[in-house]
């Protein structure tokens, strides 16, 4: 199965403990890139602390292309746990085979390292995490004994034919002090840094997409003082992740993330025949509050540049977004409020939109902690071409608090 592959990234910032000594065991394929000896704390040399698995030629009974399972010494007595399968990709139909993946922290037995990793690939199986198309950032919280050794893995699996699965461990303990890279390693979650620092992402991204296949690079682009935008959720039509969805954009930075779809209409198995679009949903959580910033992209299956036009609109949403909700901005940009004076579509004149809201968030004002209101801008741009970028732009609004608010989108403009 040539083209196939599972890229496994790693990044922590436990105190006093590295991952070391790593163990692998393959069920199907073979090893392109040895994980890393060691992974200290931080973020420095990121492209050299992935490993990457690829697929093979062998004919077996199962539709995986890349398989197996992986662990690392935490300390001297736990061990780290990854186990992967990636199965073979045809199409974009939601009936399709999905990657999969698991992960959990164990203390160590006095058995040998190959029976044991057979064992917990065998364990596995039953226990699986989708790659789905909806998705967000899994958590394992480890409550060992030791107090000390208290922390939370976010791991999070693309479901595209080059697999890519990062595991971010973080421990509460972690300061400036203990850690001099911890807020480097916060922004580095999600593969799309590591793609930032081997190379330009989308540089990167699109040299490896098909030939028949059409994408778009999203740009977030956070320009708050000191918020951050993290746990993010997301929902597809007839659309792959193909680089992973960052966990954190932290504040007066930006993070990129690559989304592939097909050339075309698309034949599904629904009675009602071809589906004419394809549609990506993703909120972040403005950290601090129960807010999301949320953009959505509806994608024409367009056979020729300037057939049908793409469409694209930002908002910030309160609460929890039901997936009902999800699947039916998804499905039709027209048929849910507050959406449908909301849509912009990309054509051949480009410019930014804007649009404005606002939020409640906790701050220390004058030593007492207070809530207090935020007027924040979004800002919203994206290409017309089958290879495009989309740019979003979100802060807080600059001028006077008691200019009018602008709810809906027009040409931007400073205050």
């Amino acid at each position: 199965m040539d083209g196939y592959s599972c890229t496994i990234k790693i990044t922590h910032n436990l105190v006093d403990r590295e991952l070391v000594s790593p163990k692998v065991y393959l069920e199907r394929g073979t090893t392109r890139t040895p994980p890393s000896y060691r992974i200290a704390a931080g973020y420095e040399d990121a492209d050299k602390k992935i490993a990457i698995f690829d697929s093979d030629d062998k004919i077996t009974k199962t539709d995986f292309v890349s398989s197996g399972s992986m662990s690392y010494d935490i300390g001297k007595s736990h061990l780290l746990i990854v186990v992967w399968n990636v199965v073979t990709h045809g199409t974009f139909l939601p009936g399709e085979g999905k990657n999969s993946f698991y992960f959990a922290v164990v203390k160590k037995k006095d058995i040998d390292w190959k029976t044991s990793l057979k064992t917990w690939y065998d364990y596995a199986q039953k226990q699986m995490n989708d790659a789905s198309t909806t998705g967000r950032y899994v958590e394992l919280i480890n409550n060992a004994s030791d107090a000390s050794f208290n922390f939370t893995i976010h791991t999070h699996m693309t479901n595209d034919k080059n697999a890519q699965l990062s595991l971010i461990i973080n421990d509460p303990r972690a300061t400036s002090e203990t850690t001099p890279t911890t807020r480097a390693l916060a922004t580095a979650i999600g593969m799309s840094a590591l793609f930032t620092v081997m190379g330009s992402l989308s540089k990167m991204a699109l040299r490896h997409l098909p030939t028949d296949t059409q994408s778009v690079v999203v740009t977030v682009q956070n320009d708050f003082v000191l918020t951050s935008l993290e746990n993010p959720q997301w929902s597809l039509k007839q659309a792959i992740i193909f680089d992973s969805i960052p966990f954190e954009i932290p504040a007066q930075e930006e993070r990129q993330m690559t989304f592939k779809v097909p050339f075309g209409y698309t034949g599904t198995k629904s009675i009602f025949g071809k589906t004419k679009h394809s549609a990506i949903f993703v909120s972040y959580r403005i950290k601090g509050t129960e807010q999301r910033l949320t953009f959505t992209i509806w994608w024409a299956k367009k056979l020729k540049l300037g057939s049908e036009l793409n469409h694209y609109s930002v908002s910030l949403m309160r609460g929890s977004i039901s997936p009902s909700l999800i699947q039916k901005i998804l499905k039709n940009r027209g048929s849910t409020d507050g959406y449908v004076e909301n849509v912009l579509a990309a054509t051949q004149y480009l410019d930014y939109q804007c649009r404005e809201d606002t939020f409640d968030i906790m701050q220390v004002v004058n030593g007492v902690q207070s809530k207090v209101e935020k007027i924040v801008r979004m800002a919203v741009t994206m290409g017309d071409s089958t290879a495009s970028n989309m740019v979003v732009n979100i802060g807080e609004r600059k001028g006077n608090k008691l200019d009018r608010k602008e709810p809906f989108f027009q040409a931007c403009y400073e205050k």
